[in-house]
């Protein structure tokens, strides 16, 4: 290949940096684009040689000419790279947002996508997906669409919609179709053309799509999905609490979905609803009305997502600046870990109660009664939630005990006192977390900091770390410290800085052992200590300690 394509949102962006480091060893140029790599360019450029941002087809082809020398770097809107004669970054302004969206992309030249389609699923997980629209009028708080696709609601030709549906259901073995639209019925009329043609072409196929719960309330609209093949909607109904829809700037009241919902249940199209728990008025007891109402609801499956810092929204940017962003390790941005402190509960109470919600919802009770009634498709579903989310439980304990830590001191009779101090909690892809804990159980924090890159003389790509350490009194293996704090300086090759400010040892052997232990990386590391430490250790400093020793 001559250039690599990589494409991210927040919680796949580990995955993307590994695929490009990967791709870059060979000496192959990587772009990487997509929602995370628009609000989060800095960093994201840290492991690309271009990144674009925004809605990127028109920017890439671009980008190939600008390769081919066919036109400047300079003029591709919407890309981002260093220039390789003054080693700036440049910045070039996200291009406006396709007015034309009529193209149908072609799955089939991925390899693996075919077989991966055609495995024999009784009830699929997986349906094949067909993009009809982009854009959303509406704007709610926590989400990143409006900026990434914009308000404008931008559809393609209805004829270009139903050839892509027939060709992709006579390439592949699949007869159930997920329109990926963010609300499948913004434009009523343009559905009901959809819909119209589709039942028209006398397509064989099962659709899901996301739409607004007062779609329900359209009769003319219910009966032409019905008919049309469309078995089941997914909602973002998002919660039961009313000051919470307007915190979320949800035009819609706790009424008006019910109503919906009765409108979906008499014509039998099933509903997904997808809920967003631990907002500034959310309680305890707001995660157990919430269950409660899926279950009175008849919903057949939910989702509740922990409300959450994703970039680019101005949610995220409120929370960052009231430190209440627990964590910026983009592997936990995936909703089901808590990633802010609530305000009516501790994040590991709002985390601890989503698990119990869950158990409540998906129950053997519910698998057997749509076995019942004969409907294996949401018996399978509901069996899958039911192992998948105690699975999940299992797997989120060392996060759990995690948030308690995080916590302490935070709270007062379960309420978030105010200016709190927390420093979000980084993940560089080359220093995981795991290997953090593992090493050094919940007491080594790691952070991004920037700031410190005035320290370090030479031109890296990648952002300086601070490692920061705990007090000598909480810190078990003090010994055996200097020794493992290499193996996680061999996964590296960015600056780092070992923070030690809080640590009050004044073992002479112990800060020999951690000089003797960093020297080997030159430049690369600095240490950080204490006014007091700083100056009790004037007998040994080295040519290391005075080059990279610091206090402040």
């Amino acid at each position: 290949a001559d250039l690599v394509g990589v494409s991210t949102v927040s919680n796949t962006t580990f995955e993307a940096y590994k695929i490009a480091e990967r791709v870059r060893k060979l000496g192959i140029p990587v772009v990487i684009g997509g929602p995370h790599a628009t609000f989060e360019k800095m960093e994201t450029l840290q492991y690309a040689d271009f990144v674009i941002t925004g809605e990127g087809e028109h920017s890439m082809l671009e980008l190939i000419e600008a390769l081919e020398g066919r036109r400047e770097l300079s003029s591709v809107r919407g890309l981002c790279y260093r220039d390789k004669l003054s080693n700036k970054i440049v910045e070039i302004p996200t291009r406006p947002f396709c007015s034309d969206i009529n193209f149908v992309p072609d799955f089939s030249l991925i390899r693996g996508f075919k077989s991966f389609y055609d495995k024999p699923i009784r009830f699929s997980m997986a349906p094949l997906q067909v993009l009809t629209s982009r854009g959303c009028p509406y704007g709610c708080r926590f989400c990143s669409v409006i900026k990434m696709s914009g308000r404008k609601f931008r559809f393609r030709d209805v004829e270009s919609v139903v050839g892509e549906i027939e060709q992709v259901l006579s390439k592949y073995k699949r007869k159930n179709i997920f329109f990926v639209d963010d609300n499948f019925t913004a434009n009523r009329k343009r559905a009901i053309e959809l819909l119209n043609l589709i039942i028209k072409r006398k397509i064989n196929a099962t659709f899901s799509a996301q739409v607004r719960a007062d779609t329900g309330k359209d009769e003319e609209l219910l009966k032409l999905m019905k008919k049309s093949g469309m078995h089941l909607v997914q909602i973002g109904l998002e919660s039961v609490n009313p000051d919470t829809l307007k915190f979320y700037k949800k035009s819609q009241g706790l009424q008006d979905m019910k109503d919906g919902l009765r409108g979906f249940r008499k014509y039998g199209i099933k509903v997904h609803g997808m809920f967003v728990l631990g907002s500034d008025f959310d309680t305890l007891d707001t995660i157990d009305a919430t269950v409660q109402f899926a279950i009175e609801q008849k919903l057949v499956a939910i989702q509740l997502l922990a409300l959450g810092p994703l970039p680019g929204t101005d949610l995220t940017n409120d929370m960052m600046k009231q430190n209440r962003v627990i964590s910026r390790d983009w592997s936990k941005y995936d909703g089901n870990h808590t990633l802010i402190f609530p305000k009516k509960m501790k994040p590991s109470e709002l985390q601890e109660r989503m698990f119990r919600a869950y158990r409540k919802f998906y129950s053997l009770k519910r698998t057997w009664r749509y076995i019942a009634k004969r409907s294996g498709v949401f018996a399978g579903v509901n069996l899958y939630g039911y192992l998948s989310t105690r699975y999940f439980e299992f797997l989120m304990k060392p996060y759990l005990k995690f948030l308690k830590i995080v916590e302490l001191g935070k709270y007062e009779n379960g309420k978030l006192l105010e200016n709190i101090h927390h420093e979000a909690e980084e993940a560089p892809l080359e220093i995981p977390n795991k290997l953090v804990y593992r090493l050094f159980g919940n007491t080594m924090r790691v952070f991004s900091n920037s700031a410190f890159i005035r320290l370090f003389k030479g031109n890296y790509s990648l952002k300086p770390v601070a490692l920061k350490l705990p007090s000598s009194s909480s810190f078990k293996k003090i010994t055996r410290f200097p020794a493992m704090l290499s193996k996680v300086l061999r996964k590296t090759k960015r600056p780092v800085i070992i923070d030690c400010s809080e640590l009050r040892s004044k073992d002479k052997k112990f800060w020999q052992k951690l000089v003797r232990a960093v020297a080997p990386f030159g430049e690369r590391v600095k240490i950080l200590v204490g006014k007091g430490t700083y100056k009790s250790f004037t007998k040994f400093r080295s040519e290391f300690w005075k080059k990279s020793v610091f206090y402040r």
